[in-house]
């Protein structure tokens, strides 16, 4: 069965339980793997209904996968290393840095989780506001960029399936390889 689920208002008494939710799944997952959580030991640990769970979130993957796609916002903006090619390889970096960390993985596999693809949704534009403000850096200096559709496609991508699929192969300089090879084809080297 198919639960619609409503979007929800950013303030007041939603926003307090949404906040509750994330409160007691982030402090079980401290202390559980994520497939011995339940929706009644979340809502238990939030002080909610079960039923209000179930309502905002339709079923525990797309909770898990909502609190994982919280976590991957950024606290700050990409690093301004002085130049384009320095940005874009420093920003890459440090999402393979947090991306094959244990709890990268995890948020990674919640997401993956999830029945329906909003989560996937909203990490794409936690990329896309990532790599927005090193091109418009970039564009202020005069330099040529890397459209964020071919980073996605060939460097995001690529690290998202050997982290998942193959991580015994992927190392940085792997990562940082994709990205060289657009470099390389853009001819921005």
């Amino acid at each position: 069965m198919e639960i619609s689920v409503k979007s929800l208002r950013t303030g007041g008494r939603s926003a307090k339980i949404q906040q509750a939710v994330y409160r007691a799944v982030n402090k079980l997952l401290e202390e559980n793997t994520p497939s011995t959580l339940s929706v009644y030991t979340i809502a238990s640990e939030a002080g909610v209904p079960a039923s209000t769970i179930y309502r905002r979130w339709g079923d525990l993957n797309r909770l898990l996968a909502d609190v994982a796609v919280q976590k991957l916002h950024p606290d700050t903006i990409p690093n301004d290393m002085g130049n384009y090619q320095a940005d874009i390889t420093e920003w890459v970096e440090q999402y393979y840095e947090e991306m094959s960390s244990p709890t990268g993985m995890n948020m990674l596999r919640e997401i993956i989780y999830a029945k329906e693809g909003c989560a996937a949704k909203k990490c794409t534009l936690i990329i896309e506001e990532q790599l927005n403000i090193i091109n418009s850096r970039a564009q202020e200096r005069g330099e040529q960029i890397i459209p964020n559709e071919l980073l996605i496609n060939f460097v995001v991508s690529p690290i998202i399936f050997h982290l998942l699929f193959d991580n015994e192969t992927l190392t940085n300089e792997k990562a940082l390889s994709f990205l060289n090879k657009l470099f390389i084809d853009n001819s921005l080297t």
